[in-house]
């Protein structure tokens, strides 16, 4: 190789280096970028979970909340409705000889 061709290839040579180191900065920017956006990305989704979970959560509450408070009413109106079945269902179950007592004693 003479001078002359030496001369040329060495500015090729830069002239590819430049462009390569060109490419890198471009690549490494891009892939920065992309970096920040899914780590965007990610933390909005966890931030979306956080969110989601403290609405099941609120949710859950409120429902525990109405459930009890219905079931004390349904409690309440199932000891009632036996209360006054026991008593009609006592008072239907008397023999003769139990109505004839308490007719003649009272009670």
């Amino acid at each position: 190789m003479n001078g002359t061709e030496q001369r040329v290839h060495r500015t090729v040579t830069r002239d590819l280096q430049t462009q390569l180191n060109d490419l890198i900065d471009v690549v490494t920017a891009i892939d920065a970028q992309q970096a920040k956006l899914w780590g965007d990305t990610v933390e909005a989704i966890a931030a979306e979970r956080v969110r989601r979970h403290q609405m099941r959560e609120t949710l859950r509450k409120a429902i525990d909340e109405q459930r009890g408070c219905c079931q004390e009413r349904w409690d309440a109106t199932a000891a009632t409705t036996k209360r006054l079945g026991d008593r009609a269902h006592a008072f239907e179950t008397r023999t003769f000889w139990q109505r004839w007592r308490w007719l003649v004693v009272g009670r």
